[in-house]
C-alpha cells in the first residue's frame, strides 16, 4: 500500500501518474476493495459516515483485500477547525484513517505544488 496526502489540487494525481504510471480513480467504498489506485479517500469516508457505516471496518477490509492499493487523500487537518460538528467529525475521521493507513503502507508521500516528497 502507498499513501499520497496533500491539499486539494496539490498535484497528487499527476504525481502518482509520474511516479507509478497509473491513473487513480474516484470510486465507492465497495469498488475501493479492488481498485489499484483510489483517488479521494476523503469522499469515501464521508459517504460511509453519512450512511452510518464503520470507517474502521472499511479500512480493515481495504488493507486485507487490497494491500497493494495506491491511495490518495486530501489533507484536511490544517486550517481553521470547522464550526459544524458534522464537519469536525469528518475531519477527525479522515485524519485517523490516514494515520491508520500509513502504518500499513510501504511508502507515504506528501505532495506540495506537484512535488511528491517521500515521508515514509
Amino acid at each position: 500500500m502507498i499513501l499520497f496526502v496533500g491539499g486539494r489540487a496539490s498535484g497528487k494525481v499527476d504525481a502518482v501518474k509520474e511516479l507509478l504510471s497509473i491513473e487513480p480513480q474516484e470510486v465507492t467504498a465497495k469498488q475501493a476493495l479492488t481498485t489499484p489506485a483510489i483517488n479521494h479517500l476523503e469522499n469515501i469516508i464521508e459517504a460511509l459516515l453519512e450512511n452510518e457505516q464503520s470507517v474502521s471496518d472499511f479500512l480493515t477490509r481495504l488493507i486485507n483485500e487490497n494491500p497493494s492499493a495506491i491511495i490518495l487523500c486530501d489533507e484536511v487537518g490544517s486550517g481553521i477547525v470547522p464550526l459544524n460538528r458534522k464537519d469536525r467529525v469528518l475531519r477527525e475521521e479522515i485524519g485517523k484513517a490516514c494515520c491508520y493507513l500509513q502504518k500499513h503502507s510501504t511508502a507515504v508521500y506528501r505532495v506540495v505544488c506537484g512535488i511528491a516528497i517521500k515521508i515514509k
